[in-house]
């Protein structure tokens, strides 16, 4: 992400996610034991490795009460929201 502390907060409000145990304004996890959005600045590694975070597509699917696809700002990262089954 460009701007990690700008996504966390539209994703905190938006999909009703915490901050999993911390976060900065690099690194952001949102969720929790059973899910979770790992949100990473452009400027730095992946974790434990020299490897360069890049942005690549991607779907998240939420078992959720409603029926909603969203493009997430700029990215090409889509969240579908799909009724409980």
């Amino acid at each position: 992400m460009e701007d990690v502390q700008q996504a966390s907060e539209i994703l905190q409000k938006k999909y009703n996610v915490g901050v999993y145990k911390s976060s900065n304004n690099v690194f952001a996890p949102l969720g929790n034991e059973e899910g979770l959005f790992i949100l990473l600045g452009l400027n730095r590694n992946w974790a434990g490795s020299i490897k360069k975070v890049k942005v690549f597509p991607l779907i998240v699917d939420i078992y959720n009460n409603i029926e909603r696809n969203d493009n997430f700002l700029s990215y090409p990262y889509t969240i579908r929201e799909t009724l409980f089954r």
